[in-house]
Parts: structure tokens; C-alpha cells; sequence
């Protein structure tokens, strides 16, 4: 791991080179962690390798654990939280920079999103489907 921030450890799996439209991340989200809520440009794949996670969608709580996968839109309001009392770990795939050290690696004018926390200009389209169909959850445990 090689860096934190709120309180969430990370180790990068991909490098920043001109034109880079993805970011693969390692993360461990400490026990009781309540993350705020975040809305950006692009879209993303967590992958839950270790614990237990829970990612609010639009409102929606997925309780996601060992093999669950969400994909999701980043322009639809989401956060994440760790209820459990022992670390979880998941891989997490991106086509924002979302956190800092990765913002401060890419120039502003190359990147295509607002970053963490701030409003998407990409805001679902009126003939989309509904933010929560905009969600792919995929459960190693359902039956």
C-alpha cells in the first residue's frame, strides 16, 4: 500500500501515461468506515476480494462481500461503508481519476472528470434508464 486517504489504504495497479482513460486500485477500507458521497464523470467496477462492503447507489444499499461485483455510472450519487469490525479489500477499476494523488498526476485540462465529491457534468440522459438501472450487481452468493 502506498498511500491513504480518508482513512482508506491504497495500492495503484496501473501507471498515469498521456491519454489514460483507466485506473485499477487496490483499496482497504478500514472497519466502520463511512465514506461520503460522491458524484463524477465516468464509471467503475468494484470488485470485493476480502470483508464486507456496503455501496450506496442512488439512495439503494448493495451489501456486497466476498466475489460481489457493482458497476455502476459515477455520475449517479455513491458512497461507500465498511460496517463490519475487520478490514475489506477490493479492487477497483475506473475511468476517473477519483483520488488526489492520481488528480495531481494528470494534468486538469487531460482529465475528464470533476473528481471526488463534486457534481458530474455527465448527469443521466432523460431516455436512460432509471439511476438504478444504471447498476450491474453481481452476487457470488445468490441464489
Amino acid at each position: 500500500f502506498d498511500g491513504t486517504e480518508e482513512d482508506v489504504r491504497r495500492a495503484w495497479l496501473t501507471m498515469t501515461f498521456p491519454g489514460q482513460e483507466l485506473s485499477a486500485l487496490l483499496a482497504e477500507i478500514p472497519p466502520g468506515f463511512d465514506g461520503a458521497t460522491a458524484s463524477h464523470h465516468g464509471e467503475e467496477i468494484a470488485f470485493v476480494l476480502e470483508g464486507t462492503v456496503i455501496c450506496t447507489i442512488d439512495g439503494a444499499a448493495l451489501h456486497l462481500g466476498v466475489a460481489d461485483s457493482v458497476h455502476l455510472r459515477s455520475a449517479v450519487r455513491h458512497s461507500w461503508s465498511n460496517p463490519a469490525d475487520k478490514p475489506a479489500r477490493i479492487l477497483w477499476v475506473g475511468t476517473d481519476q477519483v483520488f488526489a494523488p492520481m488528480h495531481e498526476a494528470r494534468p486538469a485540462a487531460d482529465r475528464p472528470g470533476s473528481g471526488r465529491g463534486q457534481p458530474a457534468d455527465d448527469p443521466l440522459p432523460d431516455d436512460s434508464p432509471t439511476a438504478a438501472a444504471a447498476v450491474r450487481y453481481s452476487s457470488a452468493s445468490a441464489t
